[in-house]
């Protein structure tokens, strides 16, 4: 199966993949550079995950992640004038 992976060449030709992959076995590989900078700079190579590009919360409350309380707290702070 092929994949198409995101990385980062540096210059000194090491390629950082920016995400992480297990494979059962070594496979051959095709890299094709972008006349680009990279959106992302990195100095270590990640650990994988997108939790590691956003960070993770812990809330308490479970009605934390119910899209229509954040909507609702969001349409009560932007009615309010601020001006306590």
């Amino acid at each position: 199966m092929i994949q198409t992976l995101e990385a980062i060449v540096d210059t000194s030709g090491n390629v950082n993949l920016l995400t992480e992959i297990r494979l059962k076995e070594s496979r051959r590989a095709i890299v094709t550079i972008l006349d680009e900078k990279p959106l992302i700079i990195t100095k270590q190579k990640s650990n994988g995950g997108i939790r590691e590009m956003f960070g993770t919360w812990k809330s308490r409350n479970r009605n934390s992640a119910d899209n229509e309380l954040i909507d609702a707290d969001l349409a009560k702070a932007y009615a309010d004038d601020h001006e306590d």
